[in-house]
Order: structure tokens, then C-alpha cells, then sequence
């Protein structure tokens, strides 16, 4: 309860192929999902839900491949390649991992303004946001976190907790803040959901955390790699189990209060052939960033290979077969030429590099990020409008997964109010739909010029509004929210543009054209 542990399953296998043949082994065998026996507290425990055993090996793949983790069971050994030749190209592996440039620019365009949250004042708030999971992460990364493993598998749990009271409670107020006593969150991976239970409402009627515990040994005592816990949410408690030595106990359990299992799930996108699984963003292009780590490992095979200068001349006939090496030569008979080195084609290695770029360009596309983001087109200059108008594709993509995030905080905000039973305004929670570098000015224009032919002043204050969004975007929250009530309280018609330029036309035509030419005309201005 006080303190999980994100906690990663370990992998299974040697090597893993692509989504459809992750698929294939799906249909291929039987899910064993274990657990048959009601009475078998360990079975029932480590019992997993089909759902969870068909996509879980996606999971694990996806975020693999964005932290760059255990990339040799990627690549692929050649049908006519030596076990030593593929264990070198192994050694000599790199990975351009594009999965984590796309990943890592989505979220950076979420979260490129402040977002739009109640105002903490001295509540739960102000804990939660300055210290979300009790270990010193703001609210603000630990919500960009959560997003990030969100785009990798496709969603991500916030569990929303409290810790449990001590024997007799807290005398005051004070000891129950001295003692750091309030909700928290705590991030749950999508490997750690193992079981769960919907209602009719597709909500959580209980569900099964995988959780690490500290395991309080000092640096003379191994790891302990055997021991699993489990925590169990349902809606009206929770329990606790720890599996040791092939033996289930309960170590913990309490009364949950609120009536809803405490878990919010943070999606990239709904997947629609699911209740609550979310889809992952980079599900279309791991596999290809998979086949140019395939490709850039060949390529580098064919350069290094090309290393050996092998010398090739006229030989004896009864010369011994030699191993091509930079150290001997290969022998011909009766060629009659001048001895020479062996030049290798370039053709192998211009195909595979085409398609490298033909995949690099393809995981852009997939991923829906134009020119406008910086990684297609980067050799053409656009102007702010092209600019804008390249990225309207991609900023539709970021408005929905902008939508999600924005009601999973909301979520959480409600729960956090349910456990501190204090009033929090969740509906006052607001992602930017907007994520193009507009011209500025351009809006500017818009601006003023609605003001005269808009009719509406709700048009003209929302219109106001919009503008002062984008130019204050980077400002406190304090201070956007002040702007916004002040515009709020106007008519939307602001001053008159032409009643602030006291300089006279004249002097704004030249000479020559109706200006100033003379001294009493100065001193008339003045």
C-alpha cells in the first residue's frame, strides 16, 4: 500500500519477431492461464488473464525498444550466416531507435505550455503537486511520465492510494501533516495488471497488481528473485499477498472507503476491440525500426567486410587453398594480368541503404509527423503559414491523445478528492487542442479585425481569449487565469486601435506626399 515499486515482468525467450508473428504464436498454441483451482492460493495469484497473456508480449517488446533494452533479440540471424560471423555482428551492434525520437517529441509537444489545473492553495493539492508519489516527483513530471509509457504500450496505471493509519489514529491535524499523511500516486505499468473484473459499466470490479517490495537486506545477502507480491484492489477493500518458497500469505489488507477501485488508466488512444486496453502510438512502426536495426547490421557487415584488402595474382597450380584474409593472397592460374586487390560492388549496400531511408520515412509517416515538426522536409524552408498548415495532420493526432491525458488527471483529481474529502474542481482540468507554430502576427490580424465584424461578443471574448492563450502560454498559471477573467469581464470590443495612434497621418505619408515641409507646420504639430 505505502510504497509499490514499478515492476517490469522479465522477458521470456531468446528472440522475438514481429507483431504478426507474435500473433501467429497466439493462435497457435493455448493460452495456460493457470489458476483452475479456487482453493490454490498461488495458482489463483499468479493466474493471468488472456487478454493479458495475448498482449503482453507486445508490451514488453514496445518498451524495449524505446529504452533500447535487450536489442539483440531483435536481430536476426541470416539463413546462410555462421553462428561466429552473427556473433560478431552482435557485438558490433548499434540501434537508431526512432521508436524514442517519435515517443519523446509527442510528449514534448503535449507538454510544450503549462496545463491548465485547479489552483492547490493550501489542500491536498499543494502536497500532491509539489511531491505526487512521496519520493520527491513533482505532480507535473510524474503526469509527463505517465504519459510517455502511455504512448509505448498504449496505456499506463495511476494508482491513487493512501497509506494506512497507525493503531489509534493521529491525535491532530498537525501530526497527521508532521507524519506526511495524505494520498499519493503511484505508477502502474501495463505488464503489471495481471487479472481483473469489469462490471456492466466496464469499470474495475476488483483487479491484480504485480508489485516489488522492498526486500530490507543489507549488501551481504542476495537479491531475492523468487518472491512475488500481489496487491488486490477491489471496490470495497484491499488485500495484500506475498508468494515465498511456493506458499501464499497474506501480509495486508484494509477497507476501501471510496466504493471504486482506485485505479486510472492513462491511454495513448482507446483500443476498440478492447474495454479499457489502450493503443500503443508506436504499434505500426516498432517493427520497422526493427528491420533498419536489421538492415543498418548487415550494412555494417558489408562495410566492415570491406576492410580486408585481399591481393589477387598469378599463383602456382599446386598452390594450397588459402582463407581470404588481409594477411595472404588468393591465387589464380594462367590469368596473365598484373596483380591487383579485389574491389567489392557497392550494390548491396546502396540497397540497403535506400531502404534504410525508405523506412526512416515511413515511420514519419505512420507516426503522422510532417515537415512541420522538424523531421520530413527538413531541406525545404516553409513559410509560417505552410508551416501551419503541414502540421494540421499531426495536430489533430496530439488534440486526441491531449483529450485522454486530460481526462485520466481529471480522474485522478476526483480521486484524490474522494480520499481527502476535499473539494477539487477535476472539470477545471484543460490540455491545448492547438499545437502548430502559428503566425502570430497573422492571429493578431484575426484578432482585431473580428473585433469590427463579429457580432457576438461571446465570439469576440472566446476569439480574445485564443490569442492570449498562445501569447501567454509559458506564463503562470495565475497569471493566464487572471488575463482570462479579465477578458471575461469585458465586452470582447477592446480599445479602439486607430484612437491609440496619436501621431498625425501626415506624418505617416512621407514627403511629398501631404507631409511636413515647413517649420509652422511643426510647430502646429507640437
Amino acid at each position: 500500500m505505502d510504497d509499490l515499486l514499478d515492476n517490469n515482468v522479465p522477458a521470456t525467450g531468446s528472440s522475438v519477431g514481429s507483431d504478426a508473428s507474435l500473433d501467429r504464436a497466439n493462435d497457435q498454441e493455448d493460452i495456460e492461464a493457470g489458476g483452475t483451482e479456487p482453493d490454490d492460493k498461488v495458482k489463483a495469484l499468479q493466474y493471468c488473464h488472456p487478454d493479458y497473456l495475448q498482449f503482453s508480449p507486445k508490451w514488453k517488446k514496445y518498451l524495449d525498444f524505446y529504452e533500447s533494452e535487450d536489442i539483440y533479440r531483435f536481430l536476426h540471424k541470416h539463413g546462410r550466416e555462421t553462428e561466429p560471423c552473427y556473433d560478431s555482428r552482435v557485438k558490433r551492434g548499434y540501434f537508431y531507435n526512432y521508436v524514442a525520437s517519435v515517443v519523446d517529441l509527442f510528449v514534448s509537444y503535449l507538454y510544450h505550455a503549462p496545463i491548465t489545473r485547479p489552483v492547490p492553495g493550501k489542500g491536498v493539492l499543494s502536497d500532491v503537486y509539489k511531491d505526487a508519489d512521496r519520493r520527491g516527483t513533482s505532480y507535473d513530471l510524474f503526469i509527463q511520465q505517465s504519459a510517455t509509457f502511455a504512448q509505448v504500450a498504449g496505456h499506463t496505471g495511476i494508482l491513487v492510494d493512501i497509506p494506512r493509519e497507525p493503531e489509534g489514529g493521529f491525535a491532530n491535524e498537525a501530526e497527521r501533516k508532521a507524519a506526511n499523511h495524505r494520498p499519493y500516486l503511484t505508477r502502474i505499468q501495463a505488464e503489471q495488471i495481471t487479472d481483473w473484473e469489469l462490471d456492466e459499466d466496464d469499470n474495475f470490479e476488483w483487479v491484480k497488481i504485480l508489485i516489488a517490495r522492498p526486500q530490507g537486506r543489507d549488501w551481504t545477502v542476495t537479491a531475492d528473485t523468487d518472491t512475488e507480491n500481489y496487491l488486490i484492489w477491489r471496490k470495497d477493500g484491499w488485500e495484500e499477498w506475498q508468494i515465498q518458497e511456493k506458499k501464499a500469505r497474506l501480509v495486508g489488507s484494509g477497507e476501501n472507503p471510496l466504493g471504486v477501485v482506485p485505479l486510472v488508466i492513462v491511454r495513448n488512444d482507446r483500443l476498440l476491440s478492447h474495454a479499457w486496453f489502450g493503443a500503443s502510438a508506436v504499434r505500426d512502426i516498432v517493427d520497422i525500426n526493427g528491420a533498419i536495426l536489421n538492415w543498418s547490421s548487415l550494412g555494417d557487415e558489408e562495410i566492415f567486410e570491406r576492410c580486408l584488402n585481399v591481393l589477387a595474382m598469378e599463383g602456382d597450380q599446386d598452390a594450397v587453398p588459402q582463407t581470404l584474409s588481409h594477411h595472404n593472397v588468393l591465387a589464380f592460374q594462367n590469368c596473365n594480368t598484373a596483380p591487383y586487390y579485389l574491389t567489392p560492388g557497392d550494390t548491396p549496400l546502396k540497397l540497403i541503404g535506400d531502404w534504410i531511408e525508405r523506412g526512416k520515412d515511413e515511420i514519419y509517416r505512420l507516426a503522422k509527423l510532417g515537415g512541420s515538426t522538424g523531421l520530413l522536409g527538413v531541406r525545404e524552408a516553409t513559410s509560417g503559414v505552410a508551416y501551419a498548415f503541414e502540421f494540421n495532420e499531426t495536430n489533430q493526432s496530439l488534440s486526441k491523445k491531449a483529450e485522454s491525458l486530460e481526462q485520466a488527471e481529471r480522474d485522478v483529481h476526483k480521486l484524490l478528492s474522494m480520499w481527502a474529502e476535499e473539494e477539487i474542481e477535476a472539470e477545471s482540468i484543460r490540455y491545448p487542442r492547438e499545437f502548430g507554430v502559428d503566425d502570430f502576427l497573422t492571429e493578431l490580424q484575426v484578432l482585431l479585425e473580428g473585433r469590427t465584424a463579429l457580432t457576438s461578443k461571446a465570439a469576440r471574448v472566446e476569439l480574445e481569449k485564443k490569442v492570449a492563450r498562445k501569447m501567454f502560454a509559458k506564463d503562470p498559471q495565475e497569471l493566464r487565469q487572471t488575463i482570462e477573467e479579465e477578458i471575461e469581464a469585458g465586452d470582447g470590443a477592446g480599445p479602439d486601435i486607430m484612437s491609440l495612434n496619436t501621431v498625425p497621418s501626415e506624418l505617416l505619408s512621407g514627403p511629398g506626399a501631404g507631409g511636413l515641409s515647413s517649420g509652422a507646420d511643426s510647430a502646429a504639430v507640437q
